[in-house]
């Protein structure tokens, strides 16, 4: 067995941003320039769909499953990477 390890902020902030362009198509320019407080949906311009597929590749990634109050509660980059830093791992192979 594995040991699996929490991601650290500065791996979960460049793995989300790769999920932004590779995923959603977003434009590395406007990913430099966003404020962790401000509002996930806003700052990406996200529509639900966009939002959707974001947390799937986000479970996929980290290996865990949002519940469904985190799809309502989570606002903010911050509250999205502390919530990965919570519950995400970064290690083993599921295997």
């Amino acid at each position: 067995m594995t040991k699996q390890s929490k991601p650290a902020y500065e791996q979960v902030m460049d793995t989300l941003k790769e999920i932004a362009i590779m995923k959603l198509e977003i434009d590395p320019d406007q990913l430099s320039n966003i404020d962790p407080q401000a509002s996930i949906i806003e700052s990406l311009t996200l529509d639900s769909i966009d939002r959707v597929e974001l947390f799937f590749e986000i479970e996929d990634r980290f290996r865990f499953q949002f519940e469904l109050e985190d799809m309502n509660s989570v606002e903010t980059m911050h509250d999205l990477i502390a919530l990965i830093q919570e519950r995400g791992s970064t290690g083993g192979s599921g295997i």
